[in-house]
């Protein structure tokens, strides 16, 4: 799962909301047993919404996704 909001977005709830939705649209009607949601480690923001959803970390991964020109550290948090 991932997501991007524009700015005029941020802190107003709306990653929390439709990232809840997806979650419960996966385990209720896809009948997934996992959801993964990969965030860079400086993604403070991020990193917040998901725990709001209530997903834990799993794990840090190196060169796993290439951002922006540069590959980063990222962080497997599941649900």
């Amino acid at each position: 799962m991932g997501f991007i909001l524009s700015k005029e977005y941020w802190g107003k709830g709306s990653g929390v909301e439709s990232a809840s939705k997806v979650i419960q649209f996966g385990f209720e009607n896809m009948e997934l047993n996992k959801i993964e949601a990969p965030c860079m480690v400086e993604n403070a923001q991020s990193q917040k919404v998901l725990q709001k959803l209530g997903m834990r970390l799993e794990g840090v991964s190196k060169e796993r996704c290439l951002s922006k020109g540069s590959f980063g550290i990222w962080r497997h948090i599941l649900f």
